[in-house]
């Protein structure tokens, strides 16, 4: 029974991994004129890009915290 249990967590953990391998290129191989080209293709990949933030600022002068939710969708540039 142990070794069922033991058996499908090993299995629903490794589902759970991610499929795509990222490839990175070699740097020192790779022109700056390739690195720039495939930043651009990743750059228009993006669809949409979401993001909650929290900030906590604590000094003796002043202590707060500030929330923010970011939702970006389009074809404008992210940076």
């Amino acid at each position: 029974m142990k070794r069922t249990i033991l058996l499908i967590t090993v299995l629903l953990l490794t589902s759970c991994g991610v499929l795509h391998k990222e490839i990175k290129p070699d740097i020192t191989q790779v022109s700056y004129r390739e690195l720039l080209e495939q930043h651009n293709r990743g750059q228009q990949s993006i669809k949409t890009f979401q993001a909650a933030v929290r900030i906590t600022l604590d000094s003796p002068e002043y202590s707060g915290n500030f929330d923010a939710k970011v939702l970006r969708s389009g074809t404008d540039s992210l940076l």
